[in-house]
């Protein structure tokens, strides 16, 4: 084990925390913005469709230099 292996798994340790904290943020967000974005409530596929925008928005900016 290098220390450049350490350095891999510290980082990507901290980046896994940084998203999961993200994506409950934002789960926790959608409890108060209710009608805020529209005339009626959010569904439930609406806010499952925000919640995971987290994990595509992380793919596409995984890919910048593709």
């Amino acid at each position: 084990m290098t220390w450049f292996v350490w350095l891999l798994v510290a980082s990507c340790t901290v980046y896994g925390l940084l998203f999961g904290y993200d994506t409950g943020a934002i789960s926790g967000t959608l409890i108060t913005i209710k009608g805020d974005l529209g005339p009626a409530e959010l569904s439930d596929s609406q806010k499952e469709f925000i919640t995971s925008a987290t994990t595509l928005g992380a793919l596409l900016g995984s890919c910048g230099r593709c």
